[in-house]
């Protein structure tokens, strides 16, 4: 065959079914159930439960310590919070590409990987929520990534996803702020849909990326506050305090 013909015919197939190539470097995928290539597999491991803060699950810098340093110095309200991978490299590539490049279909992907960790983890809880985003905001991006991730999180685990949350107004970008920064940012962002709903009830959050903490925290505070049992949070990556 001509090899510009079948380099065209190979761009119409990635572009048609682009599910079906690795979800962190785009190259041909071997594993099509969780859509990693041989050599991701290799490169980019999950984080190992053994070796991560009790508290949020970043990874510990000593072996011999429990909670990391923002843990130990912020007592965030959740109860424990995991991610499956660290915000690095592909990672952040997959992240991205559903964030901003409209790839919605590494929402399923993504929360494949983290169901996977969820049923590892053996938390129970009674519904999942997710982080919510300003109508404004929503509108302009066309979706919530964190809502789609809980879509399809919610049919792989058969737990009751609900709206527990809402975002009035959209929020100054977290980009570049510190953790006392964005949990100021966040201050008095979200509000609860409906006390009834939540009163007794240990529930999970999902979002996308753990960075600070700042977003579970503030989460998590408004939930316990409305009545609670217990909050968790569980993110497809985390990021590396520097």
């Amino acid at each position: 065959m001509n090899q510009n013909l079948s380099k065209l015919l190979e761009q119409g197939v990635n572009a048609m079914f682009p599910e079906y190539k690795c979800i962190f470097c785009g190259s041909e995928c071997e594993d099509v159930d969780m859509v990693i290539c041989n050599r991701c597999k290799e490169e980019v491991v999950p984080l190992n439960e053994n070796m991560v803060c009790e508290k949020c699950g970043r990874p510990l810098t000593k072996n011999y310590e429990h909670l990391c340093r923002d843990c130990a110095e912020l007592a965030h309200p959740f109860d424990k919070a995991r991610a499956v991978y660290i915000y690095e490299e592909g990672v952040a590539h997959c992240v991205t590409a559903l964030k901003y490049n409209g790839e919605k279909y590494r929402a399923k992907i993504m929360a494949k990987h983290m169901a996977r960790l969820f049923v590892a983890l053996g938390w129970k809880v009674d519904a999942v929520t997710y982080v919510p985003m300003s109508e404004d905001r929503e509108k302009e991006r066309g979706y919530n990534q964190a809502k789609l991730i809980c879509e399809e999180f919610a049919k792989l685990t058969g737990l009751t996803m609900m709206t527990l949350l809402v975002q009035p107004n959209a929020i100054d970008s977290q980009v570049g702020l510190s953790k006392m920064q964005r949990l100021e940012n966040l201050s008095g962002a979200f509000k609860v849909v409906n006390k009834s709903d939540i009163k007794g009830k240990r529930v999970l959050i999902l979002d996308d990326v753990y960075t600070t903490g700042a977003t579970l925290h503030c989460c998590a505070n408004v939930l316990l506050h409305a009545g609670a049992k217990a909050v968790f949070g569980l993110t497809f990556a985390k990021g590396i305090l520097d």
